[in-house]
């Protein structure tokens, strides 16, 4: 989410930031997705990505799903992860 609100376009009422909270089964869901203006610097593979797999892996081994997702313009994340 801080990505969507640091690089996402905003303040275009075509492209909004859309966010996604549920829980269902005992599973939280969340998902977002926004749109952005391509950036020479914008590294999908960047190390916030890699942190947050690394504490996924840590605090839900292998109970969790993370899928990222750019193409052209949008950024999309899904995560879900089991509540107690």
């Amino acid at each position: 989410m801080e990505n969507a609100l640091k690089h996402g376009i905003s303040n275009d009422p075509e492209k909004p930031i859309q966010i996604r909270l549920e829980i269902e089964n005992n599973q939280l869901f969340f998902k977002v997705k926004n749109h952005f203006m391509e950036q020479r610097n914008y590294d999908i593979s960047g190390i916030g990505y890699k942190n947050i797999e690394k504490r996924l892996q840590f605090l839900y081994p292998k109970n969790h799903k993370l899928r990222v997702d750019k193409n052209q313009n949008v950024f999309e994340v899904e995560l879900m992860i089991p509540v107690k």
